[in-house]
């Protein structure tokens, strides 16, 4: 069974909270907005499925036509957090989807 989730709103009373419109059951989300921590770091939603687009496309202008000869797949998955689903869906294809240019 899965343990009731508390969500700190910056209030110290239920009727205070109640007095936001917040009540037991609705639903939360993470700001969408890229901030600055400290020193070199940063966070955003989706901060690593962002950093991992950026990467795989600067490896793909890297090996450019640097490989004759040779195939190089890249795949964009999705529903990592829920158990690998687009990655397990490519996995049992054939390998063989080309992309448009």
């Amino acid at each position: 069974m899965n343990e009731p989730l508390h969500v700190y709103v910056g209030t110290t009373s239920k009727d205070e909270t109640e007095k936001l419109g917040i009540a037991v059951g609705d639903s939360i989300t993470i700001p969408k907005e890229y901030r600055r921590l400290l020193g070199t770091r940063v966070n955003a939603r989706s901060l690593d499925d962002r950093v991992g687009c950026s990467a795989l496309i600067t490896a793909a202008n890297a090996i450019g036509t640097a490989l004759p000869g040779r195939d190089v797949t890249f795949v964009w998955s999705t529903e990592e957090e829920v158990g690998l689903k687009g990655a397990a869906a490519f996995g049992r294809s054939d390998g063989q989807r080309r992309a448009r240019t």
